[in-house]
């Protein structure tokens, strides 16, 4: 089965402590009958929230094809890292990479017009009556009797 692995690590530590992280992981996921697929390059970003008092991340990711039984151990593996500001493993139905990739790789139509339907509350415009104060509550008291 397909994984994309998103790993945010701890600004605050080195791009050495990274490496070894990652090759660790990489290891793992050999030991586990894996296939690293593709690994993104490391990214800094701004987070859309702080997460432990950090309001930046380095960002990794990695594709990688592997069995559903063993991804538990690269679980716990993550959970233990204290560098790992947050992960996220997402598993995808698509047991094929190749298959994955076609997928993933169809071009976009960016010219391709979207199909809205018309909005009723816009093209109309309606004007509703002022009703005076007593007027209103007559009415309200004949429903109410």
């Amino acid at each position: 089965m397909i994984y994309k692995i998103t790993i945010i690590f701890n600004p605050k530590i080195i791009n050495e402590e990274i490496s070894q992280i990652k090759t660790q992981i990489s290891d793992l996921i050999k030991r586990s009958e894996g296939e690293i697929k593709n690994v993104s390059q490391l990214q800094r970003r701004r987070m859309a929230y702080s997460i432990k008092s950090q309001d930046y991340g380095n960002y990794l990711s990695y594709y990688l094809e592997i069995n559903p039984d063993k991804i538990k151990f690269i679980d716990q593996f993550l959970k233990q890292k204290k560098e790992i500001i947050r992960y996220l493993i997402a598993s995808t139905e698509i047991k094929d990479w190749n298959e994955f990739q076609s997928i993933v790789k169809k071009p976009i139509d960016l010219k391709a017009k979207s199909k809205r339907l018309p909005s009723l509350s816009h093209n109309k415009k309606t004007h509703s009556k002022k009703v005076k104060l007593g007027d209103l509550d007559e009415k309200l008291d004949e429903i109410l009797k």
